[in-house]
């Protein structure tokens, strides 16, 4: 559920802004009279005030844009004082970084005096169709006054020095800083450059080429000629091979056996038998060759040295091949050098242009440096003020009344900002549970055990009686069919249930019922008993329920008794886990009629949680204005997803 609309929470608030006020009376009281001691000072305690006046005259050229850079000569445009932006100017002359070099002179002889106190009390204008700036300070000292705008005189002179040259200081910082970079980054191509040439031999690399290009020329040359040799071998061998083709048949038919021996020799790839071959035949004698041989021993010396001739320029032709692949692989190695060469080369250019423009850049910002002026000058002197200015009297009845109205709507806008439930009708809308009381008492009406027991009896006003009776009867009409035995009451935040429990069990008691309070606070009890009690508590009673006896609970009246929590326990849960709540109180309930346990804070105690499951139900005290509407949302759907049956709501007003 969402709250009311926006117009009628205003409405609402402003019928109980009275109440509004009472519940937050320190913040109404505090903005209230702070605009009313702030109006009391200016119009009555503030003494009168001392006013002078610094002047300053403004460059012409300040807010001029060059044409072009001052070293090339350019030129500052003339702008009429109607078109200059003197607002940025004001601004600039009451900015911190102008006034900052004042503040420790003024603070020597005002040590309170400030920044913000200092520019509250300065006045800039601009004197129309001009270009004069004054700068006005009042103060309740005539001596303030002078020896302030004396300081703010030194600070716009320094700034006005520093402005001059802080562009050129921040451009010429830049280039101190980048020129030994650059200039080691020259030196160190020129250094590795240098190794290079060194290294690989690789100072004339334009003549290298052209040694390698002629070698190669040279190279291939020889090689075609030496291809052209081949072709004509071959062709010679293969004219003597057909000229000395015979029909070996006919030879064998004349008895030409050597001439047979020469023929296979020839035709065999082992050029030794060749040769041995046409020995054997030279050898012989005239008369022993047959007179009839066709075979022509020159031709066939011929066919051998052609031969020979063609192996000779096929080796040479496999040298030449090699030595041409060897150049050509000088030629690849020389254009990857080259490359290296050729990036050195460029880097080295690159790093040179750069470190000749920072250099041309020092110069041109020591020529600018000349030609600046600063932005302006100070025409007037300062002079102690010997009359007061006249001051705008604050009525006491006005400071009222602007107190009295910012308070009440400081305190309207903090209610609209507060998340907490601001009423029972805004808590009744938002959840979907009863509220079964609404009172407005203080939370702990008993204080003391003297005032709880001094008659074993419980001290309550008639009317919290009829209110927490009314809480049975509510009770009984929603749930007609059902006796409610075991109860538990907790809060939705830390808010003491003590009050709550004890007016409640003395309203069940009043009605003849045996009703037993249980404190189950075990961790830091609140219900308190006599101070000679030494029965078993409900710690040791969770321990072993067999202990519980007569003098476990304290007889408080006819129907109602106390039994407390006892020692206190760091972690309770432990107990509560240990099944064994359920026969203590099923123990418990055989004696009387009604128990109501008083447990933890339910948002953040498991306990409290444990406890309310093994209950027939639970009654959430919550306190108005002290719960948070999503936190109290979220707090609901856990205890329904944990199988906690919430009865209702008793809802305390805290105003």
């Amino acid at each position: 559920m969402t709250r009311t609309s926006h117009s009628g929470t205003v409405i609402a608030a402003l019928r109980y802004l009275p109440r509004l006020i009472l519940y937050r009376l320190p913040l109404f009281l505090g903005i209230s009279g702070f605009i009313f001691l702030l109006a009391c000072f200016k119009s009555v305690i503030q003494p009168s005030l001392y006013r002078e006046t610094l002047t300053l005259l403004l460059n012409p050229d300040f807010l001029a844009v060059p044409t072009k850079s001052l070293s090339e000569g350019g030129q500052r445009p003339y702008v009429p004082p109607e078109f200059r932006d003197f607002q940025t100017i004001i601004e600039l002359l009451e900015s911190y970084e102008v006034i900052a070099p004042a503040l420790p002179k003024i603070q020597r002889f005002f040590p309170n005096e400030d920044y913000k106190t200092l520019q509250k009390q300065l006045t800039i204008k601009h004197l129309p169709r001009s270009e004069i700036m004054e700068i006005s300070f009042q103060a309740t000292s005539s001596e303030k006054v002078e020896q302030v705008l004396e300081s703010l005189a030194e600070a716009y002179i320094l700034y006005a020095r520093k402005t001059s040259l802080r562009s050129i200081d921040q451009a010429t910082a830049l280039v101190e800083e980048q020129l030994p970079i650059v200039q080691a980054r020259v030196e160190q191509l020129q250094e590795k450059l240098e190794d290079f040439r060194q290294s690989h031999n690789f100072y004339e690399p334009q003549q290298l080429s052209q040694q390698l290009s002629q070698q190669l020329g040279e190279s291939t040359s020889e090689m075609r000629t030496v291809d052209l040799s081949i072709r004509s071998s071959e062709a010679l061998l293969n004219e003597l091979t057909e000229r000395l083709q015979v029909d070996e048949n006919l030879a064998a038919a004349n008895g030409v056996s050597l001439y047979l021996l020469l023929l296979n020799s020839l035709k065999s790839e082992d050029q030794e038998q060749a040769r041995l071959g046409l020995a054997a035949l030279s050898s012989l004698d005239e008369d022993i060759k047959h007179p009839g041989d066709i075979v022509q021993l020159d031709n066939v010396l011929e066919l051998l040295q052609a031969e020979n001739d063609l192996t000779a320029l096929t080796q040479q032709k496999e040298e030449l091949t090699q030595v041409i692949q060897e150049i050509n692989k000088d030629i690849q190695m020389l254009a990857y050098l080259d490359n290296q060469y050729t990036d050195l080369q460029r880097d080295l250019q690159i790093s040179t242009d750069s470190l000749n423009r920072l250099l041309s850049a020092r110069e041109d910002l020591q020529l600018e440096l000349a030609k600046k002026v600063p932005p302006w000058e100070i025409i007037s002197d300062v002079e102690e003020p010997d009359q007061p200015v006249s001051s705008v009297p604050r009525t006491l009845a006005l400071g009222l009344f602007a107190g009295i109205l910012i308070g009440s709507g400081t305190v309207l806008i903090a209610d609209q900002f507060d998340e907490t439930y601001r009423s029972v009708e805004e808590l009744e809308n938002d959840v979907d549970i009863p509220v079964l009381l609404s009172i407005r008492y203080p939370l702990d009406s008993f204080k003391s055990q003297e005032e709880l027991y001094s008659s074993a009896k419980f001290h309550s006003s008639h009317d919290l009686l009829d209110s927490f009776r009314l809480l049975e009867t509510n009770l009984k009409l929603l749930y007609p069919d059902r006796h409610l035995s075991t109860l538990a009451i907790s809060s939705a935040d830390n808010t003491s249930t003590l009050s709550v429990t004890q007016h409640l069990t003395l309203a069940f008691s009043r009605s003849s019922q045996r009703v037993l309070l249980i404190d189950a606070n075990l961790s830091d009890s609140v219900q308190t008993g006599p101070l000679d009690h030494d029965g078993s508590k409900l710690a040791d009673l969770l321990v072993n329920a067999d202990m519980i006896s007569p003098a476990s609970t304290i007889e408080l009246t006819d129907h109602l008794s106390l039994l407390l929590a006892g020692r206190p326990i760091k972690n309770p849960i432990d107990l509560f886990s240990a099944n064994s709540l359920q026969p203590l109180l099923e123990k418990l309930q055989t004696q009387h009629d009604a128990l109501v346990i008083d447990t933890p804070p339910i948002q953040s105690s498991a306990a409290a949680r444990l406890i309310s499951s093994q209950l027939e139900g639970l009654i959430l005290v919550v306190r108005i204005r002290a719960v948070k509407q999503r936190l109290f949302q979220q707090l609901i759907r856990e205890l329904k997803q944990c199988g906690i049956n919430i009865l209702g709501i008793v809802a305390i007003h805290s105003m």
